[in-house]
């Protein structure tokens, strides 16, 4: 399973000297970083965060595996995927039934 981290940087098509170089940290250590293999700085996780414009949030870049589902896990443990819809539209569904 891939880091919250490394699926962003790869789903943007950056490699790891792109984003290094942005965040102003040495590519062998970003690599460590999305392999989990060293913990961030507080500093350099809102770098992270900011370099990605907010897609990704400080806690996904300092803990990692509390975020690594894989696909199967995610989409049941996930109302919103599960079923299609958005919690107000799955609520609006269930008062309709009540109403009709």
């Amino acid at each position: 399973m891939q880091s919250p981290l490394r699926k962003l940087r790869k789903s943007h098509g950056f490699t790891l000297l792109h984003v290094a170089t942005g965040v102003h940290v040495d590519p062998a250590t970003l690599s460590r970083i999305e392999r989990g293999e060293q913990v961030p700085s507080v500093e350099l996780a809102e770098r992270l965060a900011r370099f990605f414009e907010g897609e990704i949030n400080e806690l996904h870049i300092l803990y990692p595996n509390r975020f690594q589902l894989n696909e199967t896990d995610r989409t049941a443990n996930n109302p919103v995927i599960a079923d299609g819809m958005q919690p107000v539209e799955r609520f609006m569904a269930k008062f309709k039934r009540v109403e009709a």
